[in-house]
């Protein structure tokens, strides 16, 4: 096994999982737990990290694309939080991110995937390399994830002192 195919098989793993929670999270109210925050940030930085590191992604075109993407996924991701919904139940912060905005991202990077593939002589290798769309969604998914961490960390700080932050490990 090469080490493009083992962070193939990172990525699309990292990636099966991201869908699943974005589609359980959709309509429910989840509790604002810190470890899981933080982990979500790590885990989006480290996905970030992966195409510039073991394909160079920063070299052109595909820069153009990767940073436009992480610039678009930030401002989603304020979008996101600004269209979010808090509550404080049993004196536990709870949110529900805007569904259609994260739905949407995920659909953008599946298309874009299944497009690529869809062309006869393509390949993962080559799509990560050469092409600033498919560099540009997978940034934009990663992007978002990560910066939406990042924001709901500012307002898991920012209101620490008025409610009780949930401590469990996993949600209900």
């Amino acid at each position: 096994m090469t080490s493009l195919h083992a962070s193939v098989g990172i990525l699309i793993a990292a990636i099966a999982v991201s869908l699943l929670l974005r589609v359980r999270r959709l309509k429910t109210f989840r509790p604002l737990i810190p470890v899981q925050v933080m982990t979500r940030i790590v885990v989006s930085a480290i996905l970030l990290v992966i195409p510039v590191v073991t394909q160079g992604a920063l070299r052109f075109p595909g820069a153009i694309g990767y940073v436009m993407g992480i610039l678009c996924g930030i401002v989603l991701s304020a979008l996101a939080l600004k269209t979010a919904a808090f509550q404080d139940r049993n004196g536990i912060l709870n949110y529900r991110v805007h569904g259609a905005i994260g739905s949407i991202v995920t659909l953008l990077f599946l298309l874009r995937i299944a497009f690529h593939f869809l062309l006869p002589s393509s390949s993962l290798h080559a799509s990560l390399i050469n092409d600033p769309w498919s560099l540009g969604t997978y940034s934009l998914l990663f992007g978002y994830n990560g910066a939406l961490s990042v924001w709901l960390w500012r307002k898991l700080k920012m209101t620490k002192g008025s409610v009780v932050i949930s401590e469990q490990g996993m949600d209900r």
